[in-house]
Parts: structure tokens; sequence; C-alpha cells
């Protein structure tokens, strides 16, 4: 299984750094530039492009070394719905807590939609789209890289403390890295860490794929709430 985990490992690394290169230098060429593709209509593109990218790295990681493409178990329904609650949970807390440690370190909150997910310009369809994505694709691709095909391989080389503590870092790390402003969101981290930290217990402890992407998508559905309050007042 340490094969495993170098697979899966070297195969996100591409994925995440080198296959967007090959969308965004193409399109570079003939005159289209970054600030273009990062909003709007290419904000969802490229968004909808990356979480399938995450979902095509655990595919390829995992079938190269298990001959299986899901590495969940039996869909658990009972444990999905759990997970919901229990996302939703984690949101309200990390985002209680998030707010009182940047208060304490007097760092602005996120103030608008700009600072949650990215610039959409004036593109509510648009808008809509991504939103649709954050609830239905990233859940799904992220726990099939994250906790599937990497906290999974790398449990078995390393032991579940360290597999669930460096794929939880990872994971935050690449959502800093993704976000409207990489490396000036602090509330990243209060957020993303601990739900991190949680998909990963429940990984290890429930081995079904079930629980994680209720979490998660519970987790993603209370932020979309929140970045669609203000356009419903």
């Amino acid at each position: 299984m340490a094969r495993a985990w170098l697979i899966a490992f070297i195969t996100v690394i591409a994925m995440e750094f080198f296959v967007p290169a090959i969308v965004v230098i193409p399109l570079q060429r003939f005159g289209v530039h970054l600030a273009q593709i990062a909003q709007g209509w290419g904000h969802v593109a490229f968004g909808l492009y990356s979480e399938l990218s995450y979902g095509l790295a655990a595919a390829l990681a995992w079938h190269a070394v298990q001959h299986r493409w899901w590495m969940g178990g039996r869909w658990r329904w009972n444990l999905f719905g759990k997970g919901i609650l229990g996302g939703v949970t984690v949101a309200i807390a990390t985002s209680l807590a998030g707010a009182v440690i940047l208060k304490i370190f007097r760092h602005p909150l996120p103030s608008d939609v700009k600072d949650l997910i990215g610039p959409v310009g004036p593109h509510p369809h648009a808008l809509i789209a991504l939103l649709v994505v954050l609830l239905f694709v990233a859940p799904v691709m992220e726990e099939w890289l994250f906790r599937g095909a990497l906290q999974t391989s790398l449990t078995q080389a390393v032991g579940t403390p360290v597999a669930v503590a460096f794929v939880a870092l990872l994971f935050a790390g690449i959502h800093e890295l993704d976000a409207a402003h990489p490396l000036r969101q602090p509330w990243i981290w209060t957020s993303i860490l601990p739900l991190a930290a949680v998909l990963g217990i429940v990984r290890a402890k429930t081995r079904s794929m079930s629980g994680n992407i209720g979490i998660h998508w519970g987790f993603n559905a209370w932020g979309v709430f929140w970045i669609l309050w203000p356009l419903w007042h």
C-alpha cells in the first residue's frame, strides 16, 4: 500500500499544479488572460475542471493499485444523513470560533461573495452554477481524492494518526492556494482545517465514504446559504 500512497500523491500533485496549466497556457496564447478566466463563467468552468481533476486523480491512483474505481464500500444513507447534520454543526462551530479568533488578531472578516468564492462578476447565473458545483461536485470529488485515495493508502503506509494529520493539512493548504486571495485568507484555516480533521477521523472510524460526503455536503450547504442570504434581501 505504500506504492498506492506514492502513486496517489504524485497524481494529486500533477493534477493540482500541472493539469491546470494545460488549460491556462493555451488560452493565454490566444490572448485570454488569467483575470478573464477567474471570473464569471470562466470561474465556474475552471472550478468544475479543478474538482473533476480531483476525482480523476483519485480514480487513476486507486485503480492503478486496487484495480477498482470506488474505495468506499456499500453506500449507507443513514450515515450520509447523519453526516449532513454533522457538517452543518461543524460549519456553525468553526464559523463562530473563526470569527472570534480573527477578531482577537484584528483581521477583517470575509465581507462579500468575492471574499468567499472569488469574483463571479455581473453574472448571477454563473454564481448559481458555481454554487451547484460547491454542493454537488466538490463533496464527492474531494472526498474521493483526499479521504478516499490518499488517506486510505497513507494509513496503510504510516498509520492512521499521521495519515489523518497529513491529509488534513494538505486539504487545507490546497484550499488556501485555490482561494480568491491566496495566502491572505486566514479564515480558511480556522474553518477548513477542523473540518478536514473531522472528515479524516470519520473516514477512519466508519471506513465508508457516505458519512464523509454527507459532512462535506452539509458544511458546503451552510456556506452556500450564507452566500445566497444577502441576495434574498
